[in-house]
């Protein structure tokens, strides 16, 4: 704890006359240590001083110049830490202060209490403006006097004055050239009389005067100018700029120039003004005999007694020898007869006078390749050139030194002589062929220019691609070998852009080859047939197919042809489909379908299978297992059969009566067999065992070396039949409940989903012959619906008014037909609808 002692202060003084003395305020503290803090306030405390060391506060009021009664308040806070941030309880105390100041009879003056007059002007410039203070007067007649001292002040007089105050004018002496802060004092006398034998009370009064003098705000930028280049004699160099500027308003200015050593080679124009900003100029000149190094001097510019320096550097040198460019190149085959020839290397020199020069040069490797004159003058011209070929394959480089007679910097010119190996060239490149229906052998060949530098290269050439061919295949240039395309190869490549390279291999030293290449690009717009579906026909009975393929052109111009013997029909769908009618007297047999073009390539992989007609022998063959699918293949004679029983994929031959094979080469175990179908081509089996596709070649009978990595469905039931596009439509579902649905493409091994299908209820599949068309039948739906995938544009359609719980069914070889098999009101039967009709109905149960 702390007790201050006394409780209050009073203090008393008459108006004008001697201020109080100060009092103290005592501190007792109790414990510690102790951390205080003092504060203020109240208009009768002029300041308050704590002394640590005494225990004290000491409490000084202001002067007496107000009649009346002032209070105010000391508060001293105790902490009990250094940081004051934790207040003692009994913290803060106070002690209460009066300063009661009477009125005075007796003639008295004053000042008002921090009355101080101050000065500021920037060095070099015009004194500012006088300032003034009042006196006040208190029972006057009063006279008084005022007396001005010290550096700040150059006078001071009293310029009006009442019977209760008057005004003092001081006037500041003159800025000084540097900055500083200079002091002085105006005393105020109050007198009773003229020779002021008699003081007033409140006299003397002093009251400062200070003169700031602020640093002079000239500027001469930059400090240094860049060095000025100059070739002795060429004159003066253009001009660089000093910016002058002042803050302060504008002033007059001059320059002079100081050299420490060689003189006279600066000049500044102007030399001098009446304004700021100014921008003075400075260039440079030497004599053509002037020492080649480099001078200093300074341009001193004045403005107002403030001076600044801008240094001047010129770095000079003797004319010298200009040779454009400073480069030179050469360059020729190695060892050919004639050598390269280059202009003349027209001179000239830094000052426009006459130089004469000698030359000399210097190799990095091989040397004496460059000839050159021993000497010669600028201006002019240099011959220069090469003297020989027979060096090292690469890239030789010299200097060549032109030496002027007036000891100037030499002049050097690089000069580089590249050798390289003979070169081959085969042109034009690329070669750009385009093959469609109209393209007849002579178009699908052309020549190659085959051409070299110098001495005669012999070549080989090859072709990246089979479908191109160089005839002959070697030779020496010059030559005109020619480009062919492989017909045989064209049967096979897909319709589209294709590139290939022809390389001619050629050797530029012993052991040593490089190549020039020859781009071939090759146009293919021609169709290239891939499917065809059904690709069995019954010889006399026939009936359209569908051709799968790439590029199949709008308009069909060219006829489709089977073995050679044009369709009696023909539709194009679209790029990747057609419809033909096979010829009536096509015979049994196995026939190629193409599309006829001018270089006959049959560009096809589709064949159309024609069997004999007549009765197949039936054949009971006892066969254990649960049957989910059976595929016939007309034109194998085979029939597959799906055995869920076994968990085995069978073959049935006619040939073998329809029995299996005794060593088991005709059965393929597949765990949880589900399902299997025929690709179009009849080339591989697509079955489903367990989640898994799983593809069987038909030749061998065996797992294709490849299988996809597809999921496939895992429910017990899964319909699967096989488009033409080579996509598999599957359908999935235990006993009656809802479906799930997808794409299994051959090709690629991948599934997808179908857009748009819904929700299937126990829906089984309908195909056909040609795998144009899939109906997915479903049970217990009504409104009766059936959803079709159009294989050709893979799109999905509702056809309505099919009969509702169908189970099986086929459309005909056509897809225009729709036979259902399912339940009637009660009734189970078979109904034919027309499909190419909106499935219309075309006969009863």
């Amino acid at each position: 704890s702390f007790s201050l002692s006394p409780g209050s202060l009073s203090f008393t003084a008459l108006e004008n006359g001697s201020t109080p003395a100060p009092q103290a305020i005592t501190v007792t503290a109790t414990g510690g240590p102790l951390y205080l803090v003092v504060s203020h306030s109240g208009p009768a405390i002029a300041s308050v001083v704590p002394n640590q060391s005494s225990a004290t506060i000491t409490v000084s009021v202001p002067d007496p110049v107000t009649v009346g009664t002032t209070t105010g308040t000391v508060t001293v806070r105790g902490y009990l830490d250094s940081g004051y941030t934790e207040e003692i309880a009994g913290s803060p105390k106070t002690v209460s202060v009066s300063y009661v100041v009477s009125a005075s009879t007796a003639p008295g003056i004053s000042v008002a209490a921090g009355t101080s007059v101050s000065f500021t002007a920037p060095a070099g410039r015009a004194a500012p403006a006088p300032q003034t203070f009042a006196v006040a007067i208190a029972n006057g007649p009063v006279t008084l006097q005022v007396t001005p001292s010290g550096a700040a002040v150059a006078s001071a007089s009293i310029v009006a004055q009442t019977a209760t105050s008057a005004t003092v004018e001081v006037v500041p002496a003159a800025p000084t050239a540097s900055q500083g802060v200079r002091s002085g004092s105006v005393q105020v006398l109050g007198c009773l009389d003229v020779g002021c034998a008699q003081q007033v009370a409140g006299s003397p009064r002093d009251v400062a005067v200070s003169f700031t003098t602020t640093a002079s705000q000239f500027q001469a930028a930059p400090q240094t100018l860049p060095t000025f280049p100059v070739v002795a004699g060429t004159g003066p160099t253009a001009p660089q700029t000093i910016a002058l500027s002042d803050a302060n308003g504008t002033a007059a200015w001059s320059t002079s120039v100081y050299y420490p050593g060689a003189t006279g080679w600066v000049s500044v124009t102007p030399s001098s003004g009446t304004d700021l900003p100014a921008s003075p100029q400075v260039s440079v000149s030497f004599p053509e005999n002037a020492t080649a190094g480099t001078y200093t001097a300074y341009v001193n510019v004045t403005s107002l007694g403030t001076t600044r320096q801008v240094q001047v550097s010129a770095s000079v040198t003797r004319p010298r020898i200009v040779a454009p460019p400073d480069t030179l190149a050469f360059s020729a085959v190695r060892n050919q007869t004639t050598l390269p020839v280059v202009p003349d290397v027209a001179l000239t020199t830094e000052h426009g006078g006459s130089l004469t020069f000698t030359t000399s040069v210097t190799y990095a490797g091989a040397t004496g390749w460059l000839s050159v004159a021993p000497s010669g003058s600028a201006p002019g011209t240099l011959a220069v050139g090469v003297s020989t070929a027979d060096l090292a394959e690469g890239t030789h480089t010299a200097t060549l030194r032109l030496t002027p007679s007036n000891g100037a910097t030499a002049t050097l010119v690089d000069v580089s002589y590249t050798i390289s190996a003979p070169t081959l060239t085969a042109l034009p490149s690329p070669l750009s062929f385009t093959v469609d229906a109209l393209t007849t052998v002579a178009a699908t060949s052309a020549p190659v220019s085959v051409a070299s530098a110098g001495a005669p290269l012999s070549w080989s050439a090859s072709a990246s691609q089979p479908w191109v061919q160089v005839s002959p295949a070697s030779g020496s240039t010059p030559a005109t070998p020619t480009v062919s395309l492989v017909l045989a190869e064209l049967e096979a490549l897909p319709p589209g852009a294709h590139a290939a390279t022809v390389t001619f291999t050629y050797e530029t030293a012993p052991g040593v080859n490089a190549t020039a290449n020859v781009a071939v690009n090759l146009l293919v717009d021609l169709p290239l047939l891939t499917v065809v579906a059904p690709r069995v026909s019954v010889a006399g009975v026939g009936g359209e197919v569908v051709l799968r393929g790439i590029g199949l052109p709008a308009p069909l111009a060219a006829p489709v042809r089977f073995g050679g013997v044009d369709a009696t029909a023909q539709a194009r769908i679209s790029a990747t489909e057609l419809r033909a009618t096979p010829p009536g007297a096509l015979g049994a047999g196995s026939h190629l379908v193409t599309i006829s073009n001018a270089l006959g390539l049959s560009r096809s992989r589709a064949r159309l299978e024609v069997v004999d007609a007549g009765p197949l022998a039936a054949a009971a063959v006892a066969s254990a297992g649960t049957k989910v699918r059976i595929v016939y293949d007309d034109a194998a004679k085979v029939v597959y059969v799906a055995n869920a029983g076994t968990g085995k994929l069978e073959r049935h031959r006619e040939a073998a009566g329809w029995v299996k094979a005794g060593d088991g080469s005709d059965e393929i175990a597949l765990a949880s067999l589900k399902n299997v179908a025929l690709s179009p081509d009849g080339k591989t089996l697509v079955s489903i065992a367990g989640t898994a596709f799983r593809l069987v070649d038909t030749a061998t009978f065996a797992l294709a070396a490849s299988q996809p990595a597809a999921t496939a469905p895992s429910q017990a039931i899964v319909h699967l039949e096989m488009t033409h596009a080579g996509k598999a439509i599957f359908v999935a579902h235990e006993q009656a409940t809802f479906t799930t649905a997808g794409l299994f493409d051959l090709a690629s091994g991948t599934t997808s989903s179908i857009q748009g299908l819904g929700s299937l209820y126990g829906a089984g599949l309908v195909s056909g012959p040609n795998g144009s068309r899939v109906g997915f039948l479903q049970w217990g739906i009504s409104p009766s619906a059936m959803r079709v995938w159009e294989a050709g544009s893979g799109t999905l359609t509702t056809a309505t008014n099919v009969v509702q719980d169908g189970w099986f069914g086929s459309f005909d070889r056509s897809a225009a037909r729709l036979l259902v098999y399912g339940h009637y009101s009660g009734y189970w039967g078979s109904r034919l609808y027309d499909a190419s009709a909106s499935y219309a109905l075309l006969s009863g149960t």
